[in-house]
């Protein structure tokens, strides 16, 4: 029985191993040439001491790859400051391998999964910020969503906003075409509404997105000039959004 329960243990360690070794691998990877991790690691520990991250729930792994095989190694929880996890081996006294999850605060991870993105998040904290009166996720005649519906005094519609999240490792054109869907899909959503109340396409149409990129909002402003004056509409970046309201 006890052989059992200990083959089942070893497996179960070699599981969690490969796992954080893929995960690791993955991130690594695609951080390796932007990140300074010295910065990385200071900017973990005050995560941490603000509980935006957490430890002890999620198993660890630890392990010396400079003695033979099995000489340290093991699967344990850990709830400590991120600069303060590494060890040295007991045999070779030389610094072991270490792989430690931390898990992220749920509200913030509700927040980042969310079908809107994080942005919209964001921007709905400026808003209440800001005291401008707003109704998140407005849907007008069934079937069009808004992301921002801004209302003055008597609570009469005087903005529209699209909050849009792109992957932002792309190329300038990519950038440009997804800026570029975004205007075209705005305007369909308006051609929509102005069927039903012309008074749609007076109001203010405002776009938000990730892109930071300012060479690829203008070349979209001229390109799509037109449809932006006969539509009222204007794109933003993240900075531009936020300065208008604190302006």
């Amino acid at each position: 029985m006890s052989i059992s329960i200990d083959l089942l243990s070893t497996y179960y360690n070699h599981k969690i191993k490969g796992n954080l070794l893929s995960a690791t691998k993955h991130f690594t990877d695609i951080l390796f040439d932007n990140v300074n991790y010295f910065d990385r690691l200071e900017f973990f520990d005050n995560l941490y001491e603000i509980d935006v991250i957490k430890g002890g729930k999620l198993k660890s792994y630890y392990e010396c790859v400079s003695c033979p095989p099995n000489t340290f190694n093991g699967v344990l929880s850990i709830n400590i400051k991120p600069s303060n996890l590494k060890l040295k081996c007991p045999s070779c006294n030389k610094e072991v391998l270490y792989i430690v999850p931390y898990e992220l605060d749920k509200t913030i991870y509700d927040h980042i999964v969310h079908k809107d993105g994080l942005l919209f998040h964001a921007i709905g904290y400026l808003l209440n910020q800001t005291g401008v009166k707003h109704i998140p996720n407005q849907t007008f005649l069934t079937d069009v969503e808004i992301d921002y519906c801004l209302l003055d005094n008597e609570k009469h519609t005087q903005e529209l906003i699209e909050v849009k999240m792109f992957k932002t490792d792309r190329p300038s054109d990519t950038q440009i075409g997804n800026l570029r869907d975004s205007v075209v899909q705005m305007k369909k959503a308006i051609d929509k509404l102005i069927e039903k109340d012309l008074g749609f396409k007076e109001i203010k149409h405002s776009i938000v997105t990730n892109i930071n990129n300012k060479q690829a909002y203008d070349q979209v402003r001229i390109e799509m000039e037109t449809i932006l004056k006969e539509y009222n509409i204007e794109i933003y970046t993240i900075t531009q959004f936020h300065e208008r309201f604190s302006s």
